[in-house]
């Protein structure tokens, strides 16, 4: 019994870059010699496997569809055939575009032979049943990350291969590899192409949905996930989308014009702007702009700290059934509960409005952690933070940095504000002004290099990897590393000495 054994390549293309000189071209795209690379291990992976050697009858392969999800315009068919090349005389497998995908440069006399098959004078020649159905499908595709480094733009190219049984659904087998190019400086945007959607939603295509519709889907082709993890080259798009959706009365569209001014994605941050266009959307009753501004609300974006304002908006979110809402109003509503502070608490409430640095930030652990008769309030938390890291306490900038990091309290997910923060206590202040402006001279005095350390030992962290608005320098990570390991945090001596060896 012969196996047909459909082969479907979205991945391994050619990488001809739009409106690239030949030169720019060659220095982003992988190479016909990584290209073939990759096909000879991918085929020796296939040849080699279980699947290729569990049956004894060869296993045909019709070709399928290439998906390219790159930023890129690229030949995938050429790539397929390259792939093809290593396996089609393996004695395995054989070829045929009886059924086949745009990797496939298809004979169109297939579709004359299907119509000549119930000719009598052809009957003979090509009888039925002789074009084979397929079991098996090979599909594939490929995607990209760009990271720009030290003038540099790296671009890396994820492909993935997988066969899927057709009677059963399940992967019989995959592979998953990359290639790297790296482009001197940074990649001109006529290098990017905009898909077809985008195309509609620019006026630059024609197409049988309506302009906001087009729109709508080429915002949502771009935001998959985190609004501020969006690729740097595809955020002046989003917004232009976005803009010209909303403009179209879209809800969604003036949702994710609003994330743009919130996040300072592709337009400069600004909360005021993003309360604006959550609430337009909020109006046309999307719950999950509804929800965002009770957020910007509870933690004070653009607006005062309001609770109650929070709370109306986070209960309309959940009667549009947004399901966050709906936690959020809850919590609120324990929020709204005063305070009945413990007599510490009270001591350094009274102490940090008389602009004490160190009980600013001792307070701030009250309300994070809801002790002490505080209720949790972790936006008041953060204002307490940065309250103490103006005055001087280098433990207050040391963790409102780290909230900026990971978005805690309401802050900011953003590593350039963190940095920021924590450049304060590693490189600016000095034992006598962090110390100035307390009355808690013993415990600033005992904790401030112990807070230094750790302050710089994560401010290199953060230039080592590089962030959300924060460029990678590893200059600065090796200098912040190697302070923190002169004052003693071994932690920071293992990291200096592992980024110190990676460079060599």
């Amino acid at each position: 019994m012969k196996y047909i054994f459909y082969v479907a390549l979205s991945f391994l293309c050619v990488l001809q870059v739009v409106k690239a000189q030949p030169s720019d071209n060659l220095s982003l795209s992988p190479s016909l010699e990584e290209i073939t690379q990759f096909s000879e291990l991918a085929g020796y992976d296939l040849l080699h496997s279980d699947f290729a050697q569990g049956d004894k009858g060869k296993k045909i392969i019709a070709i399928s569809d290439f998906y390219n999800l790159t930023d890129f315009a690229l030949d995938s068919a050429l790539i397929a055939r390259v792939f093809l090349q290593q396996i089609k005389d393996s004695q395995v497998f054989s070829l045929t575009n009886a059924i086949a995908g745009n990797a496939s440069n298809t004979d169109p006399m297939l579709d004359s032979i299907r119509a000549m098959r119930n000719n009598l004078e052809f009957g003979n020649v090509i009888p039925k049943g002789a074009l084979l159905a397929p079991k098996y499908s090979l599909s594939g595709r490929i995607s990209n990350d760009i990271k720009e480094l030290g003038g540099k733009t790296i671009v890396q190219y994820n492909i993935i291969l997988s066969i899927t049984n057709l009677e059963n659904g399940l992967v019989e087998w995959d592979y998953v590899d990359s290639i790297k190019k790296t482009y001197e400086g940074k990649i001109p945007e006529g290098f990017f192409t905009q898909t077809r959607y985008g195309l509609i939603c620019s006026g630059s295509a024609n197409a049988d949905i309506s302009l906001k519709e087009a729109c709508e889907l080429a915002i949502a082709e771009i935001w998959e996930g985190s609004f501020q993890d969006i690729a740097p080259n595809k955020r002046d798009s989003i917004v232009r989308y976005a803009k010209k959706a909303c403009e179209l009365d879209s809800a969604f569209g003036c949702r994710a014009y609003a994330a743009a001014y919130r996040y300072g994605v592709g337009e400069k941050q600004d909360f005021v702007k993003a309360m604006k266009f959550y609430q337009k959307a909020c109006q046309k009753s999307d719950g999950n702009a509804c929800y965002n501004m009770a957020l910007m609300y509870q933690n004070a974006q653009g607006v005062a700290q309001n609770l109650k304002e929070a709370d109306t908006y986070a209960h309309r979110a959940c009667t549009l059934d947004f399901e966050a809402g709906c936690g959020l109003h809850q919590k609120l509503t324990a929020l709204a509960q005063e305070d009945s502070l413990d007599e510490r608490g009270q001591m350094l409430t009274q102490q940090c409005e008389a602009n004490d640095s160190v009980a600013c930030g001792d307070l701030a652990f009250y309300y994070y952690h809801g002790f002490g008769g505080a209720n949790r309030n972790p936006t008041k938390a953060a204002h307490l933070f940065q309250k103490g890291c103006e005055l001087g306490d280098v433990n207050s900038c040391y963790q409102i940095g780290l909230w900026h990091v990971s978005g805690l309290g309401g802050a900011i997910k953003d590593w350039g504000i963190a940095a920021g923060y924590m450049d304060k206590p590693c490189n600016l202040y000095t034992l006598k002004f962090a110390c100035a402006n307390t009355t808690h001279q013993a415990q600033c005095q005992k904790h401030f290099e112990n807070y230094k350390s750790n302050a710089c030992f994560s401010l290199g962290a953060l230039y080592e990897h590089g962030g959300i608005n924060l460029k990678q320098d590893i200059k600065k990570a090796l200098e912040t590393y190697k302070k923190s390991c002169d004052m003693g945090l071994e932690n920071a001596c293992v990291y200096y000495n592992n980024l110190k060896e990676s460079l060599k």
